[in-house]
C-alpha cells in the first residue's frame, strides 16, 4: 500500500448464506521531518557537531553562515512547523550564533522542503556551543532538536624559518614578519637587542602573535665578523 491511500477486501461468510463482507484498510497520512546540512541528514537530538553536515563551524575569523534544509520528501502530509511567527526555528545558548534567516513558509507539503541560515560570529574565546529547536507537527520527532559549535580562531601563526644575518664589524637586523590565517602578515617582537656591533655570533628569538591568544617563536642567529 501507498501511505495515505485505502483499498478494499472482499471476504465471504460462505456458512451463512454466502454473505459479502468488505473491510477497508490503509496506512496513515503523516508528516516526516528531516534536517539537512551540508548534504548530510543531521539525526533529531545530536548533540555531538561535525564538520561533516556543518554543525561544527570549526575555527573561523570572522563571521560564518550555514545554511541548513527541513526536509518533507518522505512525508505523506503537510509538515508545519509551529514556532511563533515568524521566529519558526530558535536558538538557545551561546550569544555568538543567531538564526539569521527563518524559514519562508511554516508549511512544507509533501515531498517539500524549506530552509534557514544560522550565523556564528566569533566574538568570545573558546569553544561556543548552541542549540536549535524547531516545533512542528512530526508527532514522533517534535521538537527537532541539534548542536552546532564554533572556535574563535585556535590557528597558530606559521613559524618562519629565518635566515642568518651576517655582517663586518657591526649588524642591524630588520625585524621578520611570517603569515597567520586570520591576523595576513604579522612582524616578529623581540626583547633581545637588534644592533650587534660586537663580533661574534649572536641568538635572537621572535615572537610572532596573532593578537587571538595564538603566538609562536623562531630564533634566527646574528653573525658579527
Amino acid at each position: 500500500l501507498i501511505p495515505g491511500t485505502f483499498t478494499s477486501i472482499d471476504f465471504e461468510q460462505s456458512q451463512t448464506g454466502g454473505d459479502n463482507r468488505q473491510l477497508s484498510v490503509g496506512l496513515p497520512v503523516l508528516p516526516e521531518i528531516d534536517v539537512i546540512g551540508n548534504g548530510m541528514s543531521i539525526p533529531d537530538g545530536d548533540t555531538s557537531p561535525s564538520t561533516t553536515d556543518d554543525t561544527d563551524f570549526n575555527s573561523v575569523c570572522a563571521a560564518t553562515t550555514r545554511t541548513f534544509t527541513i526536509d518533507n520528501s518522505v512525508g505523506t502530509a503537510s509538515l508545519e512547523l509551529d514556532g511563533t511567527a515568524p521566529n519558526y526555528v530558535t536558538i538557545s545558548g551561546s550569544a555568538d550564533f543567531t538564526i539569521s534567516a527563518q524559514p519562508a513558509s511554516n508549511s512544507i507539503p509533501p515531498g517539500g522542503s524549506t530552509t534557514f541560515e544560522v550565523t556564528y560570529t566569533p566574538n568570545l574565546s573558546g569553544t561556543q556551543t548552541a542549540t536549535i529547536s524547531i516545533p512542528n507537527s512530526d508527532c514522533d520527532e517534535d521538537p527537532y532538536n541539534f548542536r552546532v559549535n564554533g572556535r574563535f580562531d585556535v590557528t597558530d601563526p606559521i613559524t618562519p624559518t629565518l635566515a642568518d644575518v651576517t655582517g663586518e664589524c657591526s649588524v642591524t637586523v630588520t625585524a621578520p614578519t611570517t603569515t597567520d590565517n586570520c591576523a595576513g602578515t604579522i612582524t616578529g617582537t623581540t626583547t633581545d637587542p637588534v644592533v650587534y656591533n660586537t663580533q661574534g655570533t649572536f641568538t635572537i628569538t621572535w615572537t610572532f602573535d596573532d593578537g587571538n591568544g595564538n603566538s609562536v617563536t623562531a630564533n634566527q642567529t646574528v653573525i658579527v665578523d
